[in-house]
């Protein structure tokens, strides 16, 4: 689309991903991401968890939280 700034692509790469049950409409999910800078060849790490309620139908997104962490 013509005026909107250039957006690079980012890669990332998730693992170790755990959903552990809070109460029958809450979940917890953990993982991990690595996350890939092109330019300079960089790997960021960190710690991911969010928390899922579901709400009229559908699971919603109420919590994240990320953490920068060393390599795993």
């Amino acid at each position: 689309m013509e005026g909107l700034p250039h957006s690079p692509t980012v890669r990332m790469t998730c693992k170790d991903f755990e959903v552990k049950a809070l109460a029958p409409d809450v979940v917890l999910t953990t993982f991990r991401v690595v996350k890939y800078n092109e330019p300079r060849s960089e790997m960021r790490h960190s710690l991911r968890s969010s928390i899922w309620k579901y709400i009229d139908g559908r699971w919603q997104m109420v919590f994240h939280q990320g953490t920068p962490t060393m390599e795993h």
